[in-house]
């Protein structure tokens, strides 16, 4: 007479089912728990971490493109359609930079303000303002703004980053008030990634700094809805002279 095989056999003396069955019990609940895989450190979260995904090169097919989103991606290349003040320039690219000279150009900005989709500042699509750059300056004496922004200053309606005498914080306003987050500590005169990601259905802006979370704050009473766009923008405040150089600008919107 044949041994059963090992997966065949009685779980316990009280529990009649095989420990094939067990397993496979254990298996779909663990299939069934939405929390699988999310504790620090666990599969998910290395995954997301990794310099390079699982997907092999030119395995991306472009019906995995979305469709939902309009996404820009630019080295300034031309600055033809970019409002612009003070004497950016993009003779060295990629890049823009954004030169500022105590007395002579104290303000450098690029901006935009999108026609379409209508209404591109909208609280209630997602939205996504990067950019790689970094500040090159004598020392700490300057202003700067850099996201979805109306205008050139410390107190802009929209949302992105603040640099108010060189200290640099998460920013969202509308309406008069602003919520922002806690100083964040980084070297502005090295290059980074300076992400800022705005999530509707949670009505929360998420900030990170070379991919690390840095802070989140909400959007301040009912969100925006109206024609703005992405800006950049730095100005002296003593007589120092320096530069907000540009790499790459990515920004995108829910459609």
């Amino acid at each position: 007479m044949p041994l059963p095989l090992w997966g065949e056999l009685q779980k316990a003396q009280d529990d009649p089912s095989t420990i094939e069955d067990f397993i496979n019990t254990k298996i779909a609940e663990h299939n069934a728990n939405s929390e699988a895989h999310l504790v620090s450190g666990g599969s998910l979260e290395a995954h997301i971490t990794e310099t390079v995904i699982d997907h092999p090169a030119g395995s991306i097919l472009a019906d995995k493109d979305s469709f939902t989103e309009l996404l820009v991606r630019t080295m300034f290349e031309s600055l033809d359609g970019w409002g612009t003040t003070g004497s950016p320039s993009n003779s060295d690219i990629p890049g823009l930079n954004l030169l500022v000279e105590y007395g002579e150009v104290d303000n450098a900005a690029f901006y935009s303000n999108p026609q379409i989709p209508k209404n591109f500042l909208d609280s209630t699509k997602n939205m996504l303002y990067q950019v790689y750059g970094r500040f090159d300056t004598s020392n700490t004496n300057f202003d700067a703004c850099f996201g979805f922004f109306t205008a050139s200053s410390l107190t802009p309606t929209g949302f992105g980053f603040i640099i108010d005498e060189g200290v640099l914080t998460g920013y969202a306003r509308k309406s008069g008030t602003t919520n922002e987050t806690a100083t964040i500590v980084v070297d502005l005169d090295d290059d980074h990634v300076y992400r800022a990601y705005l999530d509707a259905f949670s009505e929360t802006i998420f900030f990170t700094i070379d991919g690390v979370a840095v802070g989140d704050v909400e959007i301040p009473g009912t969100g925006w809805s109206q024609d703005t766009g992405p800006r950049g923008w730095i100005g002296l405040t003593e007589s120092n002279d320096g530069s907000f150089l540009v790499g790459e600008l990515l920004f995108s919107r829910e459609v």
